[in-house]
């Protein structure tokens, strides 16, 4: 059974999916775009047609890089991993200018024809499960939600510096606003990963964390702090539990992981009240442990190819 992995972007420089492609790649092939833009479509082409000719018996696509397989490589099993919907992505993220509007509009009809004709679609989220089949009419595999390497991330018997961390790029729609306010009103320390700004005794900022600083930097905090406009967890996340942080984050994310958060107060987002929730850290290690490690996530792959090869 020979497997290809298709992204966009190089998975050893770039985070989210292309974590993702390289983690549930080990033992397959890894193929990469290389680029955005106007180029990722001319490049994309070009693999999509070497990969026609390939002796690969699935074409495992994460972004927008297997769009011209759904038109050049449907003698392959296709499949794609949903890791979210563009259009969710822009309606709480307004393309600021003309070429964004149209590069958004160009990004959201890849991928719906995408979603219309591969062979299978896997969400990582019982949301995103849910769209497919109301939206899309399609009916997805099982979920599988996105791992964590339980052995890299771990928890540190280190001198916890601060009280919370956040890490993201996107300071609007990961809510760094509503995490300040909410360390703040406890007079507590924040750690913010990902973003610039300037530092005060209660708030230090660092722009970006090499990938293999990130284990040493997560165990800085005893507190991870994440809100997000989508119903969406992050890799970061998931690093974060692995690494036996308590977890503070609204009810519909955790509860896509784990029910075994428990209220902890309300934060306003868009001026309404929204549940919060806290997961005590060294149940946040067991559950990963148990549940959300990358071998397991891998096996759980493995299996899916060999439905889709004995088909």
């Amino acid at each position: 059974m020979r497997v290809c992995h298709l992204i966009t972007h190089n998975p050893d420089t770039i985070g989210g999916i292309e974590t993702v492609a390289l983690e549930l790649g080990r033992g397959y092939d890894i193929k990469w775009i290389g680029s955005g833009g106007i180029f990722s479509i001319i490049k994309g082409f070009i693999i999509a047609l070497k990969l026609r000719f390939s002796n690969y018996d699935i074409i495992h696509a994460h972004d927008n890089a297997g769009y011209w397989c759904s038109y050049l490589t449907k003698n392959k099993i296709l499949v794609y991993t949903d890791h979210g919907f563009w259009q969710d992505y822009f309606d709480v993220n307004q393309p600021s200018s003309l070429r964004k509007k149209i590069e958004s509009k160009i990004l959201v009809r890849m991928q719906n024809r995408m979603i219309k004709y591969f062979d299978n679609v896997v969400p990582i989220t019982n949301d995103i499960s849910d769209k497919l089949k109301k939206y899309y009419n399609v009916l997805p595999y099982n979920v599988i939600h996105n791992g964590v390497d339980a052995k890299k991330f771990h928890p540190l018997r280190t001198s916890k510096k601060f009280d919370y961390i956040w890490i993201g790029t996107n300071a609007g729609s990961k809510r760094l606003k509503e995490s300040i306010e909410l360390v703040a009103n406890q007079n507590k320390k924040l750690l913010v990963i990902g973003v610039s700004g300037k530092s005060t005794d209660k708030i230090k900022y660092i722009s970006s964390v090499k990938r293999a600083e990130m284990h040493n930097t997560l165990n800085l905090a005893k507190t991870f702090v994440y809100f997000n406009k989508q119903k969406a967890y992050s890799l970061a996340l998931l690093e974060a539990m692995a690494c036996g942080l308590n977890i503070v984050t609204n009810d519909y994310i955790l509860s896509e992981l784990t029910k075994e958060g428990t209220i902890d107060g309300t934060v306003y987002l868009d001026n309404e009240p929204k549940k919060v929730v806290k997961l005590n850290g060294k149940l946040a290690r067991k559950i990963v442990e148990k549940e959300l490690d990358w071998n397991m996530i891998r096996n759980k792959y493995k299996r899916f190819y060999q439905t889709l090869i004995n088909r």
